[in-house]
């Protein structure tokens, strides 16, 4: 052998040595969350009409999980089990915005922070504001759909949670990845657009016009398109674990439930959950697991797939076997889903579920019980003609549910701050009927009124804010009055009623309704002040007197703001300066009244020391706002 083919042998040998000693690149994790999204609205999972070729292609190139389940049908609970890996009876989160998720709990982004990796996330709607405590382990978290400083909803318009579109989620985080693609990052995505209300963007809202949810859908799967093709471009798709889930379905009319929340059939349980695998790890593709899995096995087998060292335990398992072989694991037995939405909203009963084998049995004031391997829509009730077998999941379920509340987080429940709780009146999501979060007992309780028996009550309430967000004014009103014939005291039906009122422009029956039900800002303020703003237009003496009655019973900011405004058309600034200035005082951050307050300081005297204090505030919470400088 020739001394220059010696050397090539040994630089080449040198070379292939080194290269089986250095350590491969870790691989990334990309979590996708689709909010309220059903399996069987998607491509994949058999869906003919739906436009959804990146999730298609995710699950041709990995594998697709046809019966997973979320543990609750509401955004913040579920998404708290898909970062946890528990349930909501460990983590302690069962309503949205109700409750934070407590510092305690151990969650994804924290495990895999502390493994090295960078970690950020960008989110679509209101329920997972980081001041609920989901970002905890997120070094960068962003949550701007609200309102910033100087940035006042008009009253009345609050329908819906505050949310942006997909894109906008993507084009929040996008920076951040650029910034961190050449080191091992973990980032989520979550996609609020599914969410009523359904209004997707072109050319989706006319692909499909008769089906916005299906449009919905198709927007957001273009949206995680355009991350997969960022991805490539950088190089970093093919080292990156890719995972979809969606927190929870969406009733669309089964057992009368047209949103979610209220009950536990698989309408609104079971979710697309997809996972594309990183290249090198080692399991066939287009796999398609049909044993049953939960969102509760996210985390532990993002965790497994990764390599990484939780250092605490999950209530899910690692999907791992399942993924390779789907007949490799019989862990196929007890799965757990509950809601106590409608008991904390409303007031009626609490629902816990227990999945064991091909039984389905539905704990509450009117429990159920049903044979998912005949009966896969939940419809043919069998607690009455099997009673023993009734019995013996009932008493499972009760054992599943204390092992699960064994170790569980403390101080989850949260009393709701002003500016929440006004929200969440606003939307119809919490009303005076409803219980005390601290007062949630581990127990099966079969108190208060059957979600099945009342669910047609949100339905209807859902329905009357599409169309009135559709600006169709007639049919809210009739609406309305069906929910008010069901439920003659609720207010905020009454608001609603308001509300249509206004959009027909019988602004003076609009004024009866609400005089008529004193209190109707304590539950909807945006829309009593709407009532009044455009009552003062043609008759300022009702309007004021009107007004003035509800400020004696609930004080608020955005109330004596309105009234300062309205002293002001009168002529009447002293009056005015009055309510203006105690607005700020029970509000600092009130932008409107402050710099109403400053302009008409500044006519009465220049040189007012009070006047540059409003314009700093102002400044301080919005230093580009023009007008205040």
């Amino acid at each position: 052998m020739t001394r220059r083919l010696s050397r090539f042998v040994l630089v080449a040998l040198t070379l292939a040595l080194t290269a089986c000693t250095q350590p491969q690149p870790r691989w990334n994790v990309l979590l996708v969350t689709f909010d309220t999204t059903r399996a069987d609205h998607i491509g994949c999972y058999g869906r003919e009409s739906a436009r959804t070729p990146t999730l298609d292609q995710i699950a041709a190139e990995g594998v697709r999980f046809d019966q997973a389940m979320s543990a609750v049908p509401v955004t913040f609970p579920s998404h708290s089990t898909i970062h946890t890996g528990l349930y909501p009876p460990n983590h302690g989160v069962r309503d949205n915005g109700l409750f934070n998720l407590p510092p305690e709990v151990v969650t994804l982004a924290e495990i895999m922070r502390d493994a090295g990796y960078r970690t950020g996330a960008a989110v679509g709607a209101f329920p997972l504001a980081q001041q609920f405590g989901i970002n905890q382990g997120f070094e960068i978290y962003d949550d701007k759909f609200l309102p910033g400083p100087g940035d006042e909803i008009e009253p009345g318009h609050s329908l819906f949670f505050e949310e942006r579109k997909a894109d906008q989620v993507n084009a929040a985080l996008f920076p951040w990845l650029e910034e961190v693609k050449d080191e091992p990052f973990f980032a989520w995505l979550h996609y609020f657009d599914p969410h009523q209300p359904l209004d997707p963007p072109s050319p989706y809202d006319q692909i499909f016009r008769h089906n916005p949810y299906d449009g919905e859908i198709a927007f957001a799967d273009q949206s995680l398109g355009s991350v997969r093709r960022q991805l490539e471009e950088w190089g970093v798709w093919d080292r990156t674990l890719v995972v979809v889930v969606g927190d929870h379905g969406e009733g669309l009319g089964e057992h009368g439930e047209d949103t979610h929340s209220m009950l536990v059939y698989n309408s609104t349980l079971r979710v697309p959950f997809l996972m594309r695998l990183p290249d090198g790890f080692d399991a066939p593709t287009g796999r398609v697991v049909t044993q049953r899995v939960g969102t509760v096995d996210v985390t532990p087998t993002i965790v497994d797939i990764v390599g990484v060292a939780p250092g605490v335990d999950f209530q899910g398992r690692s999907l791992v076997d399942a993924i390779r072989d789907d007949d490799a694991s019989d862990a196929r037995g007890l799965y757990y889903a509950e809601t106590l939405a409608p008991r904390l909203s409303q007031g009626f009963g609490e629902l816990r579920a227990i999945f064991e084998g091909p039984n389905k049995y539905i704990h509450g004031p009117r429990p159920e019980l049903y044979d998912l391997a005949v009966d896969p829509k939940e419809l043919d009730d069998l607690v009455d003609t099997r009673v023993e077998l009734a019995t013996e999941q009932e008493s499972d379920l009760q054992t599943l549910v204390e092992r699960l509340a064994q170790n569980a987080a403390a101080n989850a429940a949260q009393a709701a701050d002003d500016e929440t709780r006004r929200k969440l009146e606003a939307l119809g999501y919490i009303s005076a009927g409803g219980a005390d979060p601290s007062s949630i007992v581990e127990t099966l309780s079969r108190e208060g009124v059957a979600p099945q028996d009342r669910v047609r009550d949100n339905s209807l309430m859902s329905l009357t804010k599409q169309r009135l967000q559709e600006n169709d004014p007639l049919a809210a009103r009739d609406l309305a009055r069906q929910l008010i014939e069901r439920a003659p005291d609720n207010l905020y039906y009454t608001s609603l009623l308001a509300l249509a009122l206004i959009g027909l422009g019988d602004i003076d029956e609009a004024a009866a309704v609400a005089e008529e039900h004193m209190g109707l800002a304590t539950v909807n303020e945006g829309a009593f002040l709407e009532v009044v703003r455009l009552l003062f237009f043609d008759d300022p003496d009702r309007a004021m007197t009107l007004l003035e009655s509800e400020l004696a019973e609930r004080e608020t900011a955005r109330g004596r703001y309105l009234l300062g405004e309205m002293f002001q058309e009168l002529g009447r600034p002293d009056n005015a300066l009055v309510e203006l200035e105690r607005a700020v005082e029970l509000d600092s951050d009130l932008t409107m009244a402050r710099l109403s307050a400053a302009i008409l300081r500044s006519q009465n005297d220049p040189n007012d020391p009070e006047i540059e204090n409003h314009y700093q505030h102002l400044l301080d919470l919005n230093p580009i706002n023009s007008r205040y400088h």
